[in-house]
């Protein structure tokens, strides 16, 4: 069976080498400098992306930041949280993302004092023309690589070391998978002292590591034989598991020391997993960006037969229905409570009814992926 998320990234054994990893301060310290080398500033660890992304904004000193209008819910919730409205963009044509003409024209409309640029999918914008908006503006420049850490825009330059801000994720379903994680590198206060984080509650991170043991589980044990629903609902009324857009934003707490060696361990062969990734595309016909670094592989499909097809997939042991997105601001169950307004970002709306992702985690090979794909044609 194949699944785009469910602790995708794990499996027996990273599961078991997660549940009992240790870790010390000087594996924090390590990861730390390896990021203030790396994208050139001064970074902090945090349990969570989101809280990373907070701090971001309350250090960018915005009131308003554009956001793109084709994202999770997550980055809305850390605007709220760091007191920043949010103004959202519509994507470009037959793109995932905005672009500089879609970014004028919302400014023109409502001004904002920040962007967020994400590179949805991994596939990275033409940041030559946001950045020098930015600058001519005097707006903050955040950059978002919850899908994109380790590609490079169309320039040269490495994703993350352009803004003002870089925010990362480490969370569950990312290129670097630690269940919950996050960073903040600073380069416009680069020699600001840094914040005194608190750990995470106990119950929290112990949870936490219990999760890709529970996940492997439930995709290789019990969905296959039809109790897999069951017990996953069952594991997160007991909040032994919860959803990946849920929970709170963690701008006070830290990253644990272990996870922060295994996000190390991760950078270290994460070229190598792109070109695996890149590769994958090329194997179902799908041409990339040589600097991308695909998080999954979006494919568009008729609205009205989406439904039809996830379930035909499903009956063959394919588990494709946690679309990112399947409504501009994702998950749909957060819409009602975003500040988004219906029909204001139209090409995101389409693409939203119409789009699957066809995953590219490490438990994907290459057969797999052309068998999905075979499915869909």
């Amino acid at each position: 069976m194949i699944f785009d998320s469910l602790g995708s990234n794990y499996t027996f054994k990273s599961a078991i080498r997660f549940l009992l990893a240790t870790g010390n301060k000087q594996d924090s310290r390590q990861l730390k400098d390896y990021l203030n080398q790396k994208y050139r500033g001064q970074s902090e660890l945090y349990y969570r992306g989101r809280g990373a992304l907070t701090e971001a904004l309350r250090r960018s000193g915005a009131r308003s930041v554009a956001v793109n209008g084709y994202t999770c819910y997550a980055v809305e919730q850390a605007a709220r949280a760091a007191g920043v409205a949010v103004v959202y963009v519509d994507i470009a044509e037959n793109k995932y993302h905005f672009s500089i003409s879609e970014l004028q024209a919302a400014f023109k409309k409502q001004a904002f004092e920040a962007v967020i640029v994400q590179n949805t999918y991994g596939q990275s914008i033409d940041i030559a023309q946001v950045e020098k908006f930015c600058q001519e503006r005097k707006l903050a420049l955040i950059e978002d690589l919850a899908h994109s850490v380790g590609g490079y825009y169309p320039d040269g330059r490495e994703v993350g070391t352009v803004g003002d801000f870089t925010m990362l994720s480490f969370g569950r379903d990312k290129h670097i998978d630690v269940v919950n994680g996050g960073a903040l590198v600073d380069r416009k206060h680069a020699q600001s002292q840094p914040r005194k984080l608190a750990k995470a509650p106990l119950l929290t991170r112990k949870r936490d590591r219990l999760y890709p043991i529970i996940s492997w589980k439930l995709r290789r044990i019990l969905f296959p034989v039809g109790l897999g629903g069951v017990f996953q609902k069952l594991f997160q009324g007991l909040g032994l598991v919860v959803r990946a857009s849920d929970g709170a934003v963690c701008d006070d707490r830290s990253l644990p020391d272990y996870r922060a060696k295994i996000v190390l361990a991760k950078f270290r062969v994460l070229e190598t997993d792109r070109q695996r990734r890149l590769q994958l595309c090329v194997s179902v016909g799908r041409q990339v960006e040589s600097g991308d670094n695909p998080i999954r592989l979006p494919i568009t499909v008729e609205p009205k037969k989406r439904d039809q097809l996830l379930s035909k997939l499903k009956r063959k042991g394919m588990y494709l229905f946690d679309i990112w997105y399947s409504t501009p601001v994702y998950p749909q169950r957060y819409m009602s409570s975003s500040s988004y307004q219906p029909g204001s970002c139209p090409r995101a709306e389409a693409v939203a009814a119409s789009i699957i992702n066809l995953p590219l985690h490490i438990n994907v090979t290459e057969q797999k992926l052309m068998e999905i794909s075979n499915e869909l044609k």
